[in-house]
């Protein structure tokens, strides 16, 4: 009976302590109007709103190897874009795709689209995480990735020859 009594009050605990269920329809809007936001902020070079959008811890890729910062960093990166009235960040995004991760708790974000002031020919791929932070979702991980069609590979290793 004591052994019953143990299991069942375990059972009880345990149950009390899962975190609530996501509503994952909900989820996936807040996640889309988050990235609304960013892509708005992104086109429009507003280092304030791209840094609301970021994670203080996260990290965030550009085109070269040698490109990995801090929220700070591409905050700064933004200001400059606007400073300088030369270049322009608008792009046109291609598709886009929006899955749900850790129970509806992080998302893991593809677009791809043509990023003029990155190369005006080859794509660019943008892979993401974002995470819900007590209501609100922020990117951890960004990163920007010029894609080539496989057949202009070996045009553009003959062109570089490193």
């Amino acid at each position: 009976m004591k052994k019953s009594i143990v299991v069942i009050a375990g059972a009880c605990v345990l149950l009390s302590c899962s975190p609530p269920a996501v509503d994952k329809e909900a989820a996936m809007r807040e996640v889309t109007e988050m990235l609304d936001s960013y892509e708005q902020a992104f086109a429009a070079e507003d280092a304030t709103a791209i840094g609301g959008t970021l994670t203080d811890d996260g990290t965030f890729y550009g085109t070269d190897p040698t490109e990995a910062w801090t929220r700070a960093q591409v905050m700064s990166i933004f200001e400059q874009f606007k400073a300088d009235s030369a270049t322009s960040t608008t792009f046109t995004e291609s598709s886009r795709t929006i899955t749900l991760t850790d129970g509806g708790n992080g998302a893991n974000i593809v677009t791809q689209g043509i990023y003029p002031f990155i190369s005006s020919i080859v794509p660019v791929r943008v892979v993401a995480h974002a995470v819900n932070i007590e209501g609100t979702w922020k990117f951890d991980v960004v990163s920007y990735n010029m894609i080539p069609r496989n057949d202009d590979v070996v045009k553009i290793n003959a062109a570089v020859k490193l």
